[in-house]
This record gives C-alpha cells, sequence and structure tokens, in this order.
C-alpha cells in the first residue's frame, strides 16, 4: 500500500560508494572514472537527506552519466 512502511533487517543500511574504474569501450579506447551507487535507506520515521538520489551514476572521460539511473539498490552490513 502506498506510505505503508516495511520493516527491513536490521543490516540493511544506506549510504554512498564511490568506486575508481578502469573503462575500455568496444572500439579499445580506455578510460579511468568514477562509479557512484547511492542508496536511501534510512532510519524508520526518518527522511533521505536533502540533494541525493536513489541511483547509480558514472563519470569517465567521454562517458558521463551525471544523472541516477533509477533503481532500488541496498547496502548490506557484514559481521
Amino acid at each position: 500500500m502506498e506510505g505503508e512502511r516495511i520493516p527491513l533487517p536490521p543490516d540493511f543500511c544506506g549510504g554512498r560508494v564511490t568506486f575508481v574504474v578502469h573503462a575500455t569501450s568496444s572500439t579499445g579506447d580506455q578510460h579511468d572514472g568514477l562509479l557512484e551507487v547511492n542508496c536511501q535507506i534510512h532510519d524508520p520515521g526518518g527522511q533521505a537527506p536533502p540533494g541525493t538520489s536513489e541511483g547509480v551514476k558514472v563519470n569517465a572521460r567521454g562517458i558521463n552519466f551525471n544523472k541516477h539511473v533509477t533503481g532500488d539498490n541496498l547496502f548490506q552490513m557484514l559481521p
């Protein structure tokens, strides 16, 4: 139902992770870049931080997906 909260396990968490990547195109061009993944899971009753959005974006020289591709992301804490 709209607006209904779904209880999540305590090891599910939100946040942002940025990876340094090395991209190779089908033509052989190579560039270093960044891959960013944002997850907006937050404490029950809380709200996602202002200015954030759920999704993935990539910035490599000549390749710049600077808007998040929507979708659900999930980070899981490991013991």
